[in-house]
């Protein structure tokens, strides 16, 4: 290994909080490879962003899926993880967590729909 890297990822704007959670995402896409999400929980004005990055020997910096959360203030993307493949389609799926929502409850969202079959 050497320490030159393969792919450099940055963020919207420097006030996103962009990599602040960073996870293996499992293979999303059924393409063999790990796929890598990344939460933005300060993406406009907190609303929160979570941006899917498909992995291969081609990887690069552009998302290949992102979410956005519902309102200001809800800090999606604080947290983000594989679930496994949670509903049985044979794909990976990701879960990822708004800090704040409604008056502070707090939300995970789990996603499997972010692949073709």
């Amino acid at each position: 290994m050497n320490n030159t890297e393969d792919v450099t990822m940055t963020g919207e704007v420097s006030t996103n909080y962009f990599g602040e959670s960073v996870s293996s995402a499992g293979d999303v896409n059924g393409d063999g490879y790990s796929d890598v999400i990344i939460g933005a929980n300060g993406f406009n004005s907190n609303t929160g962003k979570a941006y899917l990055f498909f992995g291969g020997t081609s990887m690069n910096n552009t998302p290949d899926a992102a979410m956005t959360g519902e309102a200001t203030n809800n800090f999606f993307g604080a947290s983000v993880s594989s679930a496994g493949d949670v509903n049985g389609d044979g794909y990976s799926d990701v879960i990822i967590r708004a800090t704040v929502f409604n008056a502070g409850t707090g939300k995970s969202i789990c996603s499997g729909l972010l692949h073709e079959k």
